[in-house]
């Protein structure tokens, strides 16, 4: 039995949170964020090897060309909306 790959957030978005994001790879090319076991949203390799980072609720946050400064604009979005008083969910 395979078990997901798990990531940590990238540091420079754990500064803002209390505590880490999870992120796992569930299929090839695809990466799902929690927190505190909320969803944070997505990423997608694109054709032409561009990683595509959605939201929560699954709106493009926007393309980048590896899968960590994907996983880190996610994760920032998700720190974003909570410093700015929103919450998660």
């Amino acid at each position: 039995m395979s078990h997901p790959q798990t990531l940590d957030v990238p540091e420079e978005g754990a500064a803002h949170t209390p505590s880490k994001a999870l992120w796992a790879s569930v299929a090839d090319g695809f990466y799902v964020g929690s927190h505190a076991g909320t969803f944070l949203g997505y990423v997608d390799r694109q054709p032409g090897s561009l990683w595509r980072a959605f939201d929560s609720a699954s709106q493009i946050i926007g393309d980048f060309t590896d899968h960590h400064t994907a996983i880190a604009a996610v994760t920032e979005a998700m720190t974003d909306d909570t410093a700015a008083g929103g919450h998660l969910g």
